[in-house]
C-alpha cells in the first residue's frame, strides 16, 4: 500500500523486488510466514493512515521515498543472501532477516543513537557496552527460540521469536555501529596526537 503510493505502480522495480522477495523467498518458509503474519498485522494497523497523509503532501511523499531507498536496498541485499543460502531455505530466511535487520539498524538506528549520544544524552553516563551486551544476549536467546520453534513447529513461539530476533538485531546494530565509529575515531585521534 505505502510502497505503491511511493513508487507509483505495482510494476515499479522496487515494488516488484520486494513483492518477489516476500512471495518467493520469505513466504516459502515456516519462519518467514510466521514473521510476516506478525509484521503484516503491525503494518496494516498504520499504513493506510500514513499513506493517505503522505498522498496529500507531494513534498513529504518525495522525502519518504528517499528515506525508504535504504530499506529497499537492504531487502535487495537480503534477497541475495537468501539466494546464496537457499540450499536450506529455513536457514536462508533467518540469515536474510538478520542481514536486513542489521543493515536497518546501521542505516536508520545508528544515526539516531549517535545524535542522542552527542545531544540529549551527552551529560548522562550510559553504559552502551552493557546495553549492547544485553541486546546481543537477547539476539542469541531469540535465535535459540527460533530453532526450538522450528523443531517443535510451535506457531506462536515462531512468531514471537522471529520478531524478537529481528528487533534485537536492529537494536544491537543501532548501538554497535556508533560504538565502532566512536572507538575508531578515538584511536585515529590518539594516533594523530602521537
Amino acid at each position: 500500500m505505502l510502497l505503491l503510493l511511493l513508487f507509483g505502480s505495482e510494476l515499479a522495480p522496487e515494488v516488484q523486488l520486494l513483492r518477489g522477495f516476500r512471495d518467493s523467498c520469505v513466504m516459502s518458509t515456516y519462519a518467514g510466514k510466521s514473521f510476516m503474519s506478525v509484521f503484516n498485522a503491525f503494518y496494516y494497523l498504520w499504513s493506510s493512515l500514513v499513506a493517505s497523509y503522505i498522498g496529500n503532501n507531494p513534498l513529504l511523499k518525495k522525502r519518504v521515498k528517499i528515506l525508504t531507498s535504504p530499506l529497499v536496498w537492504s531487502l535487495a541485499v537480503s534477497q541475495e543472501v537468501f539466494n546464496v543460502l537457499n540450499f536450506n531455505s529455513e536457514f536462508a530466511v533467518v540469515i536474510a532477516g538478520l542481514t536486513a535487520s542489521a543493515l536497518l539498524g546501521l542505516i536508520y538506528g545508528a544515526p539516531i543513537v549517535l545524535a542522542l549520544k552527542y545531544t540529549l544524552l551527552k551529560h548522562r553516563k550510559i553504559r552502551h557496552k552493557r546495553v549492547l551486551t544485553l541486546s546481543l544476549m537477547t539476539l542469541v536467546a531469540s535465535s535459540c527460540l527460533v530453532e526450538v520453534a522450528e523443531i517443535a513447529m510451535i506457531d506462536s513461539l515462531m512468531m514471537a521469536s522471529t520478531v524478537m530476533l529481528m528487533l534485537s538485531t536492529i537494536f544491537a546494530m543501532s548501538i554497535a555501529g556508533p560504538l565502532m565509529m566512536i572507538t575508531i575515531s578515538k584511536r585515529l585521534m590518539a594516533s594523530l596526537h602521537h
